[in-house]
């Protein structure tokens, strides 16, 4: 069963972390068993830790990359963000600026804000799109909102 959102184990884990004093190895191993057991936010919280490094886990972006590549297909906005910048500069996968553009769309439309400015920037660049300067100022737009504006309505008992 492919969960799409949390586990008890992905929620305590969380907790730990935000503790004064985080136990990162038993949050690790939380996130692992989350991850086992079909929990696509575990799998992108383990990603980001391999992706940025901490206290506990060696940066090894393309160790990273690989797990935000098994998260392609989930409607996860921040990994499909993350996903995407890797496909547009070419970071541990084969650079491709139209695939980069499709994963932005979607987690723009899953409520990225970040992505929504990226979208802004290929449509005023006429990168990728055709150069539509009404598009990029929308895109603009929606970037300035709150997340909780543009996100669609399941993902809001999430936030």
């Amino acid at each position: 069963m492919i969960l799409q959102y949390t586990t008890d184990e992905y929620a305590k884990a969380l907790d730990i972390c935000r503790r004064e004093k985080p136990d990162f190895l038993q949050a690790h191993d939380l996130l692992v068993e989350a991850k086992k057991m079909g929990d696509l936010r575990a799998t992108y919280a383990l990603a980001t830790w391999y992706l940025n490094g901490n206290d506990f886990i060696e940066r090894d972006e393309k160790k990273g990359v690989s797990l935000l590549k098994s998260l392609e297909t989930s409607n996860i906005p921040e990994a499909l963000f993350d996903l995407a910048v890797s496909y547009d500069y070419g970071k541990f996968v084969r650079k491709n600026q139209k695939k980069a553009f499709s994963l932005y769309m979607r987690a723009a439309l899953l409520g990225d804000t970040a992505s929504c400015d990226q979208l802004s920037q290929y449509y005023s660049e006429g990168k990728i799109v055709p150069y539509d300067m009404k598009l990029a100022e929308a895109w603009k737009l929606r970037s300035k909102q709150m997340q909780e504006n543009i996100s669609p309505p399941y993902r809001l008992k999430l936030l």
